[in-house]
């Protein structure tokens, strides 16, 4: 059974808001970041946009780059950010937005545009992107382009988004895919990394500092002279200035590579696996000189695991060297 109640809910009537009250945005405090790249759109405000210094970060200033010439348009700015800050996309994608604007702006600045967002402006910037892919830009790069400036315009401004539609123009695609090695420039590539990597242990365990890379101390260069598609640096160094450990990471990179060799393990699942994630005994010898990886699973309650891609007695003593 029920009971009605004599007492109900207290309610607040609605106020208005004085529309003379002004919120103050600072774009000092309006960067985005991915931990690589930053878009400070504050540099929008400005005519070429310059790079800006940020507080606790470390900024490369050109010395020919534009003066600060304030154009006026920190409203606008203002919407660009919470447009693109609020779209449901990845930091990086949103750096790339901004990194189109970047270019956007800059061309309007140029050509004394002070209406950045119009029929006239967009339409000379899709003609410099089409000059562009006949001077040898890649069709897809400037598709990039274009589809990066048609999702700002779409978010910002529906009518002028459906008023370009005959504007915008279709670019190639023509990206060629990148061709996988064959099995003469693998072995190449192998012994080179295996002599890297036989040197630098040396040093490790002797303790001793490398004074020359590897490669120029050995005749495998001499042999790979007239090999077309193979490419190296004539010189690389074992330490700069103070940092004497250079030639660690290297070792770092070179053991990297050989164990996605081996293993076929892509990039990120092989950085995320700890020594805890190795069972003791390492491996299992299925046949003769045929050994099996034997991992353990923390997320399957210490399940033992072996990794199915067979194993030599080769790639054995590099995993347990």
């Amino acid at each position: 059974m029920a009971f009605t109640g004599t007492i109900k809910r207290k309610t607040s009537k609605p106020e208005s808001i004085s529309s003379g009250v002004i919120i103050p945005f600072n774009l000092d405090e309006r960067i985005l970041s991915d931990g690589h790249s930053m878009a400070n759109f504050e540099r929008l405000c400005f005519k070429g946009c310059p790079t800006l210094p940020v507080k606790g970060k470390r900024i490369l200033l050109y010395k020919n780059q534009p003066e600060k010439l304030d154009m006026n348009r920190r409203t606008l700015v203002v919407s660009l950010y919470q447009t693109i800050s609020g779209l449901d996309r990845t930091v990086r994608s949103k750096i790339n937005l901004f990194s189109e604007l970047v270019r956007f702006f800059k061309f309007c600045d140029e050509i004394g545009i002070e209406k950045i967002f119009s029929l006239e402006s967009i339409k000379l910037y899709i003609e410099l992107l089409v000059k562009k892919y006949h001077s040898g830009i890649k069709g897809n790069t400037l598709s990039l382009s274009q589809n990066n400036l048609k999702v700002i315009i779409k978010e910002i401004d529906t009518s002028l988004y459906f008023t370009c539609k005959d504007v915008f123009v279709s670019f190639p695609n023509d990206n060629q895919p990148i061709k996988p090695y064959t099995d003469q420039e693998l072995k190449i590539l192998i012994k080179a990394l295996y002599i890297i990597y036989s040197d630098y242990c040396q040093h490790i365990l002797s303790s001793t500092q490398p004074l020359v890379f590897p490669l120029y101390n050995n005749s495998f260069l001499n042999s790979i002279k007239n090999e077309k598609n193979i490419h190296y640096k004539k010189s690389r160094r074992t330490s700069y200035k103070t940092n004497t450990d250079l030639w660690k990471y290297d070792l770092s990179r070179v053991a990297y590579f050989l164990t996605c060799f081996y293993t076929g393990v892509n990039s990120t699942p092989l950085l995320n696996v700890k020594h805890s994630d190795i069972a003791k005994v390492h491996f299992k010898e299925i046949s003769k000189g045929i050994f099996k990886l034997k991992i353990i699973k923390g997320r399957q309650a210490d399940r033992v695991n072996y990794i199915d891609v067979g194993f030599g007695k080769r790639a054995r003593d590099f995993l347990t060297k």
